[in-house]
């Protein structure tokens, strides 16, 4: 069950390779494209923008409260990471 509770690790390094180099949360990347690819399946937009959008302003709430710890851990480095790579969409956010 998800928390408001987000914890640093003691001596961590932060992961800017691979995906992470143009996403900071490619899991809700994936998890986003997944709603949307309901409309797909469905070839319908409705059940999908019904669970996409409630599920968007919940991971929204997620990345801000997430996005606290690595600028406190890593200090100006994470603010240059931040900088380069979107939150979630390439380009977009």
């Amino acid at each position: 069950m998800p928390t408001d509770n987000v914890l640093g690790a003691g001596a961590a390094t932060a992961v800017v390779g691979g995906l992470y180099s143009r996403l900071r949360h490619p899991a809700y990347a994936g998890s986003l494209l997944a709603h949307f690819g309901l409309g797909l399946a469905f070839s319908s937009w409705w059940p999908p923008a019904c669970s996409a959008l409630p599920h968007l302003v919940a991971i929204g709430y997620r990345i801000h409260v997430e996005e606290a710890v690595p600028q406190e851990t890593f200090g100006p480095a994470h603010a240059h990471y931040a900088r380069r790579a979107e939150r979630i969409v390439p380009w977009v956010y």
